[in-house]
Protein backbone atom coordinates (compact mmCIF):
# COMPACT_ATOMS: atom_id res chain seq x y z
CA UNK A 1 0.00 0.00 0.00
CA UNK A 2 1.42 3.36 -1.04
CA UNK A 3 0.64 6.03 1.58
CA UNK A 4 1.84 8.79 -0.74
CA UNK A 5 -0.76 7.79 -3.36
CA UNK A 6 -3.51 7.56 -0.72
CA UNK A 7 -2.71 11.08 0.47
CA UNK A 8 -2.68 12.35 -3.11
CA UNK A 9 -6.23 11.02 -3.63
CA UNK A 10 -7.29 12.65 -0.36
CA UNK A 11 -5.80 15.98 -1.42
CA UNK A 12 -7.59 15.81 -4.80
CA UNK A 13 -10.89 15.21 -3.00
CA UNK A 14 -10.23 17.83 -0.31
CA UNK A 15 -11.01 15.18 2.30
CA UNK A 16 -8.83 13.32 4.79
CA UNK A 17 -10.62 10.72 6.88
CA UNK A 18 -8.54 8.78 9.39
CA UNK A 19 -10.09 6.10 11.53
CA UNK A 20 -8.19 4.11 14.12
CA UNK A 21 -8.74 0.36 13.75
CA UNK A 22 -9.29 -0.75 17.33
CA UNK A 23 -12.23 -2.40 19.11
CA UNK A 24 -12.37 0.17 21.95
CA UNK A 25 -10.75 3.54 22.66
CA UNK A 26 -8.79 1.96 25.54
CA UNK A 27 -6.88 -0.45 23.31
CA UNK A 28 -3.77 0.51 21.38
CA UNK A 29 -4.11 1.33 17.70
CA UNK A 30 -2.19 -0.98 15.39
CA UNK A 31 -3.70 0.03 12.05
CA UNK A 32 -5.62 2.95 10.63
CA UNK A 33 -8.09 3.41 7.79
CA UNK A 34 -7.23 6.45 5.68
CA UNK A 35 -9.10 7.90 2.73
CA UNK A 36 -12.15 9.90 1.69
CA UNK A 37 -15.90 9.39 1.83
CA UNK A 38 -15.61 7.27 -1.33
CA UNK A 39 -12.58 5.10 -0.57
CA UNK A 40 -10.80 3.90 2.57
CA UNK A 41 -7.48 2.04 2.78
CA UNK A 42 -6.12 -0.01 5.65
CA UNK A 43 -2.62 1.17 6.50
CA UNK A 44 -0.54 -1.16 8.66
CA UNK A 45 2.92 -0.74 10.16
CA UNK A 46 2.97 2.96 9.34
CA UNK A 47 3.41 6.00 11.60
CA UNK A 48 0.30 6.92 13.60
CA UNK A 49 -1.56 9.77 11.91
CA UNK A 50 -3.88 12.41 13.30
CA UNK A 51 -5.15 15.75 11.98
CA UNK A 52 -1.91 17.59 12.79
CA UNK A 53 0.40 15.00 11.25
CA UNK A 54 -1.74 14.77 8.08
CA UNK A 55 -1.59 18.55 7.67
CA UNK A 56 2.18 18.51 8.18
CA UNK A 57 2.81 15.54 5.83
CA UNK A 58 0.63 17.01 3.10
CA UNK A 59 1.89 20.57 3.58
CA UNK A 60 -1.64 21.91 4.03
CA UNK A 61 -2.05 25.60 4.74
CA UNK A 62 -4.17 26.84 7.64
CA UNK A 63 -6.83 27.86 5.09
CA UNK A 64 -6.89 24.36 3.56
CA UNK A 65 -7.08 22.83 7.01
CA UNK A 66 -10.12 24.97 7.80
CA UNK A 67 -11.81 24.61 4.38
CA UNK A 68 -11.26 20.88 3.82
CA UNK A 69 -12.92 17.94 5.50
CA UNK A 70 -10.28 16.52 7.86
CA UNK A 71 -11.53 13.98 10.38
CA UNK A 72 -9.79 11.71 12.87
CA UNK A 73 -11.94 9.08 14.55
CA UNK A 74 -10.30 7.23 17.42
CA UNK A 75 -12.67 4.32 16.92
CA UNK A 76 -14.63 2.97 13.95
CA UNK A 77 -17.88 4.93 13.96
CA UNK A 78 -19.20 4.52 10.44
CA UNK A 79 -22.61 3.01 9.75
CA UNK A 80 -21.15 -0.17 8.30
CA UNK A 81 -18.69 -2.80 9.30
CA UNK A 82 -15.55 -3.83 7.49
CA UNK A 83 -15.62 -7.36 8.86
CA UNK A 84 -13.25 -9.57 6.91
CA UNK A 85 -15.79 -12.35 6.51
CA UNK A 86 -19.28 -11.49 5.33
CA UNK A 87 -21.42 -14.27 3.81
CA UNK A 88 -23.15 -11.75 1.54
CA UNK A 89 -19.91 -10.93 -0.31
CA UNK A 90 -20.13 -11.69 -4.04
CA UNK A 91 -17.29 -11.75 -6.58
CA UNK A 92 -16.67 -8.52 -8.47
CA UNK A 93 -14.76 -9.27 -11.66
CA UNK A 94 -12.74 -6.82 -13.72
CA UNK A 95 -13.76 -6.98 -17.38
CA UNK A 96 -10.48 -5.85 -18.91
CA UNK A 97 -11.80 -2.59 -20.36
CA UNK A 98 -12.53 0.91 -19.18
CA UNK A 99 -14.14 4.15 -20.31
CA UNK A 100 -12.93 7.72 -19.98
CA UNK A 101 -15.32 10.12 -18.29
CA UNK A 102 -14.30 13.75 -18.03
CA UNK A 103 -10.62 12.81 -18.24
CA UNK A 104 -10.73 10.02 -15.66
CA UNK A 105 -10.88 6.29 -16.18
CA UNK A 106 -13.86 4.24 -14.98
CA UNK A 107 -13.68 0.45 -14.67
CA UNK A 108 -16.77 -1.75 -14.97
CA UNK A 109 -16.96 -4.69 -12.58
CA UNK A 110 -19.23 -7.66 -13.22
CA UNK A 111 -21.30 -8.42 -10.12
CA UNK A 112 -24.04 -11.01 -10.32
CA UNK A 113 -26.10 -10.17 -13.38
CA UNK A 114 -25.12 -6.51 -13.54
CA UNK A 115 -22.27 -4.02 -13.49
CA UNK A 116 -20.89 -1.54 -11.02
CA UNK A 117 -18.29 1.09 -11.83
CA UNK A 118 -15.26 2.30 -9.88
CA UNK A 119 -12.63 4.93 -10.62
CA UNK A 120 -9.32 3.35 -11.70
CA UNK A 121 -7.44 5.88 -9.58
CA UNK A 122 -8.77 4.17 -6.43
CA UNK A 123 -6.71 1.07 -7.26
CA UNK A 124 -3.42 2.99 -7.69
CA UNK A 125 -2.32 2.82 -4.02
CA UNK A 126 -2.46 -0.98 -4.40
CA UNK A 127 -1.06 -1.25 -7.94
CA UNK A 128 2.01 -3.26 -6.88
CA UNK A 129 -0.25 -5.83 -5.20
CA UNK A 130 -3.11 -6.09 -7.72
CA UNK A 131 -2.27 -9.61 -8.87
CA UNK A 132 -2.75 -10.87 -5.28
CA UNK A 133 -5.98 -9.02 -4.59
CA UNK A 134 -9.61 -10.02 -5.02
CA UNK A 135 -12.58 -7.69 -5.40
CA UNK A 136 -15.93 -8.38 -3.76
CA UNK A 137 -19.33 -6.70 -3.94
CA UNK A 138 -21.04 -6.03 -0.62
CA UNK A 139 -24.21 -4.16 0.24
CA UNK A 140 -24.29 -2.50 3.62
CA UNK A 141 -27.51 -0.83 4.77
CA UNK A 142 -28.63 -0.74 1.13
CA UNK A 143 -25.43 0.96 -0.11
CA UNK A 144 -23.07 -0.91 -2.47
CA UNK A 145 -19.34 -1.21 -1.78
CA UNK A 146 -16.44 -2.89 -3.48
CA UNK A 147 -14.32 -4.60 -0.86
CA UNK A 148 -10.69 -5.28 -1.78
CA UNK A 149 -9.12 -8.26 -0.05
CA UNK A 150 -5.58 -9.55 0.22
CA UNK A 151 -6.25 -13.19 1.05
CA UNK A 152 -8.95 -13.18 3.71
CA UNK A 153 -8.31 -9.63 4.93
CA UNK A 154 -9.92 -6.41 3.75
CA UNK A 155 -7.42 -3.75 2.75
CA UNK A 156 -9.73 -1.25 1.03
CA UNK A 157 -13.36 -0.28 0.60
CA UNK A 158 -14.48 1.57 -2.53
CA UNK A 159 -17.87 3.17 -3.10
CA UNK A 160 -18.98 2.50 -6.70
CA UNK A 161 -19.86 5.37 -9.01
CA UNK A 162 -23.54 5.61 -9.94
CA UNK A 163 -23.16 6.50 -13.61
CA UNK A 164 -26.95 6.62 -13.98
CA UNK A 165 -26.81 10.07 -12.37
CA UNK A 166 -24.78 11.43 -15.29
CA UNK A 167 -27.22 11.81 -18.18
CA UNK A 168 -24.40 12.38 -20.69
CA UNK A 169 -22.68 9.11 -19.75
CA UNK A 170 -25.97 7.19 -19.98
CA UNK A 171 -26.67 8.67 -23.43
CA UNK A 172 -23.14 7.88 -24.67
CA UNK A 173 -23.40 4.31 -23.38
CA UNK A 174 -26.64 4.01 -25.35
CA UNK A 175 -24.84 5.32 -28.48
CA UNK A 176 -22.05 2.77 -28.01
CA UNK A 177 -24.56 -0.05 -27.59
CA UNK A 178 -26.53 1.09 -30.65
CA UNK A 179 -23.33 1.18 -32.68
CA UNK A 180 -22.78 -2.44 -31.73
CA UNK A 181 -26.38 -3.39 -32.61
CA UNK A 182 -27.37 -3.80 -28.95
CA UNK A 183 -29.95 -2.15 -26.73
CA UNK A 184 -29.34 -0.69 -23.27
CA UNK A 185 -31.94 -0.39 -20.54
CA UNK A 186 -31.65 2.78 -18.49
CA UNK A 187 -32.28 1.34 -15.00
CA UNK A 188 -33.13 4.80 -13.66
CA UNK A 189 -35.93 5.61 -16.12
CA UNK A 190 -36.82 2.19 -17.55
CA UNK A 191 -36.23 3.66 -21.03
CA UNK A 192 -34.52 1.53 -23.69
CA UNK A 193 -31.66 3.41 -25.35
CA UNK A 194 -30.98 2.47 -28.96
Amino acid sequence: MKLKKILKLCKQAGQYIICDNRPTRDQPCEDQWIGTRDVLYLTSRMPYLDEDSICTMCDLSEKQRNDWDIQHNEQWDFDFSLMNDDPSDAPADLLGLSIMVKGEELLPLKVGTGLVWIWLKYLTPMENELSKLTLHYREVNGSPYIIVKNGMFIIASIRPVDIRKDKTVVERMGQIAAGMGMRVLNAETGEILE
